[in-house]
């Protein structure tokens, strides 16, 4: 996890000190309750390195700006980059698709998925920079800067609500009376905890579980309108009554 030793802060109410290799690790308590036996308990998160035993002051980590419901402000800089997320801004507007994701999931978390857009666009799929990118990458009126870790707990917060709520909205904005392309892929995983996760016809061969990922898409404008997870097990062409939400068109083909 980034430590930010660019950045000083005071140390968090209720947190205590451990070192550990000859650095000071300050811990910060997240909750107290007994357990079973009527014992006191608790528990604690790593927030930041303290330059010494007995200073008021650390260098937070990602788990300080979670616990204190802050966001991690950009560093002051002479120079910042506005071609890319100009562009990027835009394109968000002008598809209407910032309206659409604010009114699903509210404006911060639309602003933030926004940016993590934007960084998959230019950088890839893995998170691991883009505190970076964020720092380095200036939209107007934003001047959080996001870490992985910010990344995961925005993606976990999601509800399936909120997410229906996005498609209910995108897709007649989006879709028109003509053809939808749909294709699928599945994905084979190890994983115990994924309850899509079943056993079914593997195209590559793998004794394993899988899940199907399928994408639908406008054939008039390319846009992609809706994106469904469903069992391993099941025959691709029984989703495509998911092709049907918007009613919109007259008939789907692979």
């Amino acid at each position: 996890m980034t430590v930010y030793k660019d950045t000083l802060v005071p140390i968090p109410p209720h947190s205590y000190v451990q070192k550990a290799g000859g650095v000071f690790y300050n811990y910060t308590y997240t909750s107290f309750f007994r357990n079973e036996h009527g014992n006191s308990r608790n528990k604690s998160r790593i927030t930041g390195i303290r330059p010494g035993r007995d200073s008021d002051q650390m260098y937070p980590n990602d788990n300080y700006y979670t616990l204190m419901k802050m966001p991690r402000k950009r560093k002051e800089s002479s120079v910042i980059n506005i071609g890319f997320t100009a562009v990027t801004e835009a394109a968000f507007n002008d598809l209407g698709l910032l309206d659409v994701l604010t009114q699903a999931v509210g404006k911060k978390r639309a602003v933030q998925i926004r940016s993590v857009c934007a960084y998959m666009v230019k950088e890839g799929c893995i998170m691991s920079y883009i505190d970076h990118f964020t720092q380095e990458e200036y939209f107007r009126h934003v001047d959080e800067v996001l870490s992985s870790q910010m990344v995961s707990d925005i993606f976990m917060d999601l509800t399936e609500d909120e997410m229906n709520d996005f498609y209910a909205e995108w897709i007649p904005k989006k879709n028109s009376e003509h053809y939808i392309c749909y294709d699928v892929t599945s994905i084979s995983t190890y994983s115990k905890m994924i309850h899509e996760g079943e056993y079914g016809y593997n195209r590559d061969y793998d004794d394993l579980p899988q899940m199907n990922l399928g994408l639908f898409t406008s054939e008039e404008n390319k846009y992609p309108l809706y994106l469904a997870r469903y069992n391993g097990s099941v025959n691709d062409a029984s989703n495509l009554v998911h092709a049907c939400l918007s009613g919109y068109h007259e008939e789907v083909y692979r």
